[in-house]
């Protein structure tokens, strides 16, 4: 049996429920991130793009122009204040998971101009910015292979090749 973190069943998250009836989170390609926050720096759109990770992660690395507001402060509430309902917005984590839970819980609060990006930071180092540091997959893959301890506690085993 593998171990890994996202496949504890405390890590599964699923979206939070009350989203607004038939309307999907969009998502946008880090390409398209990257267009769009080099219109946002000439001035021809207005748009927010947030990091959902937690301050430790966005100290790793982090996209330019993006500013840090970490999940567990969207879902306690405390973080809805600094964001603007009605300014468009773009979440990134860093597969893309936590974003889409953020994404859904903004549109429950009526948020109406959310999107995520997919794949999150490691999509952007993969498409966008190569030269920045792929920490997070460095350390997981070093956490899979020496067998260390999952952010829950539990014990994650490393890969054994498949036969």
């Amino acid at each position: 049996m593998r171990a890994h973190p996202t496949r504890h069943a405390e890590h599964r998250r699923r979206p939070a429920p009350g989203g607004q009836p038939g309307t999907a989170l969009r998502t946008l390609s880090a390409p398209e991130l990257a267009a769009l926050l080099s219109a946002r720096e000439r001035g021809e759109v207005d748009v927010d793009v947030v990091d959902v990770r937690e301050r430790a992660e966005h100290d790793l690395v982090a996209i330019p122009g993006a500013r840090l507001l970490p999940l567990s402060g969207l879902r306690s509430g405390e973080g809805l204040a600094s964001l603007d309902p009605a300014r468009p917005l773009v979440l990134h984590c860093k597969v893309g998971q936590r974003s889409a839970e953020a994404g859904a819980l903004l549109q429950a609060r009526g948020f109406a101009d959310v999107r995520h990006l997919a794949g999150g930071i490691l999509a952007w180092i993969d498409e966008v910015d190569p030269s920045l540091p792929a920490t997070e997959r460095s350390a997981l893959s070093a956490r899979r292979r020496s067998g260390a301890t999952c952010r829950c506690g539990r014990r994650s085993s490393p890969r054994r090749a498949r036969r």
